[in-house]
């Protein structure tokens, strides 16, 4: 959970609720707020019930392990977008319960369908059908060339410098000015690395099964688009803004187009510094993070 606050002369128009993706999950996450707050055990009891329903196992052991192996806990692919959703929609739902009120929600990412359930669009049934259907179209794609991805910290000029010569190296998601999330194969993304220690740069690789957010998940669009027209879709109790495309769901927003929507972020690069200004310039100063670490927020002061 993060907070940042950005200073404005002009009065602020309401607080923007932000929902991050994979890279802040971690062994164990919430155990003390499901010890603290009934809530967020009845939402975990629910998650497992779904989870339950779709794959035949619980949700929440995939993050919630004994303390002795904690340390080199990695969660498996199966499970680690549906963790994330559920522990965002978890925090946000505690908040909403302490009188926090949220006037747009931006997801970043697979955020963004931890955002639809928070906006009332999906049910948090639906919203896990979502991610668990996108999984599975992800992971039954082959990866021969080792596609996988990094966190850089130059901007994209820098980065275009830095892969001079190197294959398939692109940016998939531009989190703030200087931080930037890339793929390429793992070939190309190591000697980028190498590149970048020598420039005194920081670069990591990041334990993600598939390159999100690029072209080497296009084969998992039309399947994917096809399994989300079937899930309903309710009218939003709270904005959002999309992620995919900068532009808010309008009210009568349909199943097909939300389907065709989602399935093409898994291959359009994220924009989240764009849309945080966005927000910023229409006179958002408030910025609260709901996941497992407070990642976006120091996006968003950068």
């Amino acid at each position: 959970l993060g907070i940042a606050i950005c200073t404005r002369p002009a009065p602020q128009t309401g607080v923007a609720i932000l929902f991050p993706g994979l890279g802040g999950q971690y062994a164990n996450m919430l155990t003390e707020l499901a010890t603290a707050y009934p809530l967020v055990l009845e939402i975990f009891g629910e998650a497992d019930d779904i989870f339950r329903s779709l794959s035949g196992r619980p949700l929440t052991p995939s993050f919630m392990v004994a303390p002795e192996p904690e340390a080199g806990f990695d969660q498996d692919d199966a499970t680690i977008n549906a963790s994330v959703i559920v522990v965002n929609y978890a925090l946000f739902r505690l908040l909403e319960s302490l009188g926090v009120r949220a006037s747009v929600l931006l997801g970043l990412s697979v955020g963004e369908y931890a955002a639809l359930a928070a906006s009332g669009m999906w049910s948090l049934e639906t919203a896990l059908v979502a991610i668990y259907k996108q999984t599975l179209r992800v992971l039954a794609i082959p990866n021969p060339r080792g596609a996988c991805m990094a966190m850089v910290n130059c901007d994209p000029r820098g980065l275009q410098a830095l892969a001079r010569g190197l294959q398939s190296v692109a940016v998939t998601s531009f989190n703030a000015p200087q931080r930037l999330t890339i793929c390429g194969t793992l070939d190309a993304l190591t000697s980028l690395r190498d590149r970048c220690v020598a420039e005194g740069i920081d670069f990591a690789l990041l334990r993600i099964s598939h390159a999100y957010h690029s072209e080497f998940l296009e084969e998992a669009v039309p399947r994917l688009q096809n399994d989300l027209e079937r899930l309903p879709v309710l009218p939003a109790r709270t904005p959002v803004l999309s992620s995919v495309d900068g532009l808010y769901y309008r009210p009568e927003v349909t199943s097909g187009f939300l389907a065709h929507h989602l399935a093409r972020q898994l291959t359009v690069p994220a924009e989240f510094a764009r849309h945080v200004k966005q927000l910023y310039a229409a006179g958002y100063t408030t910025f609260v993070e709901c996941g497992p670490k407070a990642a976006l927020s120091g996006f968003v002061e950068e």
